[in-house]
């Protein structure tokens, strides 16, 4: 068991098939687990509690192609405004605040599939920004890019307020942005606690298939 505190950054690391993004699914309930329960701001995570908690966690999920399927990247970003009832003047300020923010307003009539994978993944955020959600779902949200956008996605995701919870195998993104971290192994949770004393533990991280994040590895990190 662990518990995030509001607005602060959450780390879930461990090797291929720990069982990170299958937790971020019970957070959502896309999942159902056979043991145990969620609790969103202590309640338990149940079909008559499902729709409201699905609006208050966005989920920015591995692949961010995955979520992109609007014509236009505008049209992406104020689809879940839209469908929540948002009014349409409202709305559009909402999208251009968010595109303005994230430095996407250049490519608010582009299609989505027309884009890098680092600029799909920063209009997925969005996406997920526009939900205007209390708390933040990421999977492995620098798997795939290069160090440049890597840079810039850590620092939108820094300067969030949002309660935030990460999975990754990208440790020194964990370092940057996480104040506790639990690491699993096969679905349980080996380790929990302050995320630079537990990120600094080698023998614990190889236990669990992992290595020291690069910067306390002599080698330089990414950038």
């Amino acid at each position: 068991s662990f518990r995030v505190e509001p607005g602060t950054g959450f780390g879930l690391v461990g090797a291929n098939g720990a069982g990170k993004s299958t937790l971020l699914l019970h957070f959502v309930g896309i999942h159902a687990p056979l043991r145990g329960e969620v609790l969103v701001d202590g309640e338990p995570l149940a079909r008559r509690n499902l729709a409201d908690v699905r609006r208050r966690l966005g989920v920015l999920l591995q692949d961010a192609a995955d979520q992109l399927f609007m014509p236009t990247v505008r049209e992406d970003v104020a689809f879940a405004p839209r469908n929540l009832g948002v009014s349409p003047q409202q709305c559009d300020a909402l999208v251009q605040r968010l595109l303005s923010e994230l430095g996407l307003s250049e490519l608010s009539e582009r299609a989505t599939q027309e884009l890098s994978g680092g600029e799909q993944r920063l209009v997925a955020l969005a996406g997920v920004l526009a939900q205007q959600p209390d708390a933040l779902l990421f999977d492995e949200p620098s798997a795939g890019l290069d160090p440049r956008a890597r840079r810039r996605l850590l620092g939108h995701l820094a300067s969030l307020s949002q309660t935030r919870v990460v999975a990754s195998h990208d440790l020194d993104l964990i370092w940057d942005l996480c104040d506790r971290v639990a690491v699993m192994d096969h679905g349980r949770i080996a380790a929990c606690g302050p995320a630079h004393e537990v990120l600094s533990d080698a023998a614990l991280l190889d236990s669990v298939g992992l290595e020291l994040p690069l910067r306390l590895q002599g080698a330089p990190s990414s950038p």
